[in-house]
């Protein structure tokens, strides 16, 4: 119980969150990736956990580099790639190649990401996946960049045939 303490405090020096991320327990594994104050190195050893929880979590950690999240984007759980999909850092190529993910979970954490490129966005708007569809749409509403109207102008006409249609 100790070590999870120590693991969770935002106070913990760098050092000792590297000697924890080698603990024999995952939930101390977790709490380590998890905390902001966790080394990149720590992090990088972290990342390739057996524990999928492990994995998530740092695949949720703001601090973890793009290389990281580079390996994480590849992760065979689904639910590791949808939070790399969803983190601030992720890089927009990762982002770009997340959009092809094969579950629709990930492609909506895409969809939902600010820097999500408009082309990617356009894409992501003929999805399978009802859910992705509805993200991306909007996305494309609160968009951080400004985007041309034009880039969008099929997807408003459509909009408004659908309203129709109920």
């Amino acid at each position: 119980m100790r070590d999870i303490r120590l693991a969770q405090n935002r106070d913990t020096s760098p050092d000792v969150l590297v000697q924890l991320s080698a603990h024999d327990r995952p939930s101390v594994r977790k709490a380590v990736a998890y905390n902001r104050n966790t080394p990149s190195a720590a992090l990088t050893l972290l990342a390739s956990d057996l524990d999928q929880g492990v994995r998530t979590r740092v695949a949720t950690n703001r601090n973890a580099p793009p290389g990281v999240l580079m390996i994480l984007a590849s992760d065979h759980a689904w639910q590791v790639r949808k939070q790399v999909a969803g983190n601030p850092n992720t890089p927009v190529t990762l982002l770009t190649n997340l959009a092809a993910d094969e579950h629709w979970y990930v492609r909506m954490r895409v969809a939902r990401h600010p820097n999500t490129p408009p082309d990617v966005l356009v894409e992501l708007l003929d999805d399978p996946h009802r859910d992705v569809r509805t993200a991306t749409r909007i996305a494309a509403t609160q968009h951080t960049r400004p985007i041309r109207f034009s880039e969008f102008s099929w997807f408003w006409g459509g909009l408004k045939t659908h309203w129709r249609r109920k």
